[in-house]
This record gives C-alpha cells, structure tokens and sequence, in this order.
C-alpha cells in the first residue's frame, strides 16, 4: 500500500496495523500510535543537522549556532514541525524559522 494511503486505511478501520514513518505529521493528524519496537527490528533513523558545504564556508558561525539544535529534536518535535507544513500547510521556512526563534538559536 502507498505509504500515504496506510493513514487513511488505519483511520477508517479498514485496516488494523500498518507501519509508518515514526516522524510523519499524519501521526498526529489521525491520533495513531506507533507500537514499541521491542524488538528493534527497524533501525533508528536519529535527526541530524545537515548543512551544504558552500555555505558553511560562507557562514561559518552556523556550525555553532545550530550545534545545541541536536539537543532540541526529537520524534515528538518533529512530528509537530512535520504537522504545521504537511497539516496546517504552513511553509517549511516559516516553520523552521519560528522554531529557531524560539529556541533562541537565531533572531
């Protein structure tokens, strides 16, 4: 089943499990809940700062602004970020951004 359809399905009980993307707004949207891997069959898949190297070399500084962002994200916050872009519709920069500010890590 097409991953974005697996939300729908589970939502109207037309199917009882699925799997899914543990970060994906839908989440929240639907009021599903992600079953414990006790197992650990899937890999973790942790969020990480990625930055292009050219503007690395342009800003360096943004190294050590975004370094406290790793102790800032989790699944929970993600899922939430996700949900104002996938759900709300807001624009991922707007997003970003705010959730920056908030944070302190930029004005």
């Amino acid at each position: 089943m097409e991953a974005g359809l697996t939300y729908e399905a589970v939502s109207s009980g037309k199917i009882d499990v699925a799997m899914v993307y543990s970060t994906d707004a839908k989440l929240l949207k639907y009021k599903l809940i992600v079953l414990e891997d006790d197992k650990h069959f899937f890999p973790l898949y942790n969020p990480a700062v990625l930055v292009r190297e050219e503007i690395l070399k342009k800003y360096p500084e943004i190294k050590e602004i975004l370094k406290p962002l790793t102790l800032y994200l989790n699944e929970n916050i993600i899922i939430r970020l996700n949900y104002l872009v996938d759900v709300v519709g807001l624009e991922p920069e707007i997003v970003a951004k705010n959730y920056l500010k908030g944070l302190g890590l930029i004005k």
